[in-house]
Parts: structure tokens; sequence; C-alpha cells
């Protein structure tokens, strides 16, 4: 995953070779329906503000970026049915029970073998192929919990995502529970600091909707990034662009993103951009080599 501006050159190097680019990719990031990306954009806005919204319409909502035929209200169909069976079975959903549905009847694992299999990240196809990553996971079991009216609520916790579900720690991926104690263990194992303060911190603050979103999309971003998928990187890479609008790594992707896809226009806007709000010196002036290099070949790019 791309850490800071110094990862983010390396997957957009300044070589001047030349890219096959589609026109209207610049503006419809290669997905077909023009209106697609703007509906997307919008229903992450209302869900990421929204504190009742259904978390799991929003994870699908960035699955018909990729797939504007997803039939959105199937896979909530299948929540609610499949959360009302489990609780005609079950009457006390509590961790033990819910994990047990999930795992050994549902049969949903963690996919470590393709950890980075884009199928993992997106809700629909975690559903369908019963893997996934600990975010989307933890996003089924999210969806379940809050249909059985259990008080449950995502983790932001670093490395794994994770659900509070009472006062259990619920790990869908690896199909485990922990206690307090535990979590912070595995926070220590992880090297963080002050790893009892942390745990508490992370317990009693849930995890907003759009903390979520954007965890979701940056974990596509980086796979997209890595698979060259540039023109489906960039469609993520807008998404972040207005849900952590406060972030100029987001405009300065999308920046090397037009560039890499011969969009030098929309590319310069954005460098422009970063270049009168950045903070850093350093990478502000490594967007200035970049249109400096953009000013000396505007007709080779890359």
């Amino acid at each position: 995953m791309i850490k800071d501006c110094r990862d983010a050159f390396q997957l957009f190097p300044l070589l001047p070779f030349r890219l096959s680019a589609i026109p209207w990719e610049c503006y419809t990031y290669s997905m077909g329906d023009q209106e697609v990306p703007e509906r997307v954009r919008a229903e992450l806005l209302r869900i990421s503000e929204d504190p009742q919204a259904d978390l799991a319409e929003g994870a699908l909502w960035i699955s018909a970026l990729e797939n504007p035929g997803l039939a959105i209200a199937n896979y909530l169909e299948w929540l609610r049915q499949t959360a009302a069976d489990a609780q005609a079975s079950s009457p006390k959903l509590d961790a033990p029970a819910l994990l047990g549905v999930l795992r050994d009847e549902l049969k949903f694992c963690g996919d470590e073998q393709r950890y980075y299999d884009v199928r993992n990240s997106h809700l629909d196809q975690v559903i369908d192929r019963r893997r996934g990553i600990p975010i989307t996971l933890s996003l089924v079991y999210l969806g379940l919990a809050t249909r059985t009216g259990e008080d449950a609520a995502g983790i932001n916790a670093p490395g794994h995502f994770l659900v509070r579900h009472g006062t259990a720690i619920v790990d869908p991926f690896r199909g485990i529970l922990m206690n307090t104690t535990e979590f912070t263990a595995h926070l220590t194992s992880l090297g963080i600091p002050r790893a009892s303060q942390e745990a508490t911190r992370l317990l009693n603050q849930p995890t907003d909707h759009r903390s979520i979103l954007i965890r979701m999309l940056v974990n596509l971003r980086g796979i997209h990034l890595q698979t060259a998928e540039f023109a489906k990187g960039l469609a993520v890479v807008d998404l972040l662009t207005h849900l952590d609008a406060a972030n100029l790594e987001w405009v300065r992707d999308r920046g090397l993103l037009y560039r890499k896809l011969d969009c030098p226009d929309l590319a310069r806007s954005d460098f422009e951009r970063y270049l009168r709000e950045a903070a850093d010196p350093a990478a502000a002036e490594r967007i200035r080599e970049v249109l400096a290099s953009m000013e000396e070949n505007p007709r080779v790019l890359h």
C-alpha cells in the first residue's frame, strides 16, 4: 500500500512513455454510464452523513462503481432474510452465537491465500463467494447484527478491521472472539504504543460510516494501483476527494492518475490546487517537478 508521497511516485514514474488513452476515460473512468460515478458519489455522501443509514448499502454502492447493474436491493434483502432466519433459530444472538452463524453455518471466512483479490473488497462478491478481507467480512457481520437489534459497531483498528458486539471483540476474518485483555495484547503485538489506552479509545468511540467507507476505498485504491488498473483507481480516488475532502493526498493522487491517463488539463488543475494548499514542502516540490516536466513535454506525458 502507498504510505507517502515517495511511495506514490513509485507507481506514477516520471519516465517519458505514452499511454494509449481514451479521452472520455478522464470523465467517466471507463465505467460506461456517465451518470454512475455521480450517483455513487451522492449515495456515499448521503450514507456517510447519516448514522442511521445502512452501512451495507454504502459498501454495495462502492461495488456498483464497477458493476453499474448491481442489484443492491437483492443483497440487502439477503441480509434481512438471513438475519431473520438466524434470529428464528437462536433468539439470543450474542457474539458467540452470531459468529457461529457467520463462520459455521454460512461458511464465511478470510481469504488468506488471495487476500488482495479485488473480489474480496466488494461486498456483493464477498456474500456470493463467502470469502473476504477483514473489513468486508465485518460488514456482513454488522449487517446481520444490526438487523437483529444487537449492540454492535465497527472498530477501525490497526491491522484488521474488527467488530465490537456487546463486550466482545469479534474478528470475522479469523473467526475468533477476543475480550478486552486479549484485544490489548493484540494491539501490543502490532507495536501500538500505550496499547491499553488505545484499546479503550477504540472500544469507546464507534467508527462512523464515513471512516469505514473511506477505509474500504483506500483498500480498493491500493489494489487498483498495484495492478495498474489506473482508470478504476481514478474512480476510487475521485470518491476519496469527496468523502475525505480535507486530505490533499487524494487530490495529488487524482492529478497523478489524470496525468497517467493522458488528461493534462485535469491533472494540472489538481496539481495547482495541491500546491496552493499543501503543507509538506518536500511533497510540494515533487509536484512542481511533475508540472515542469509536463510543460517541457506537453505531448509526451507520464
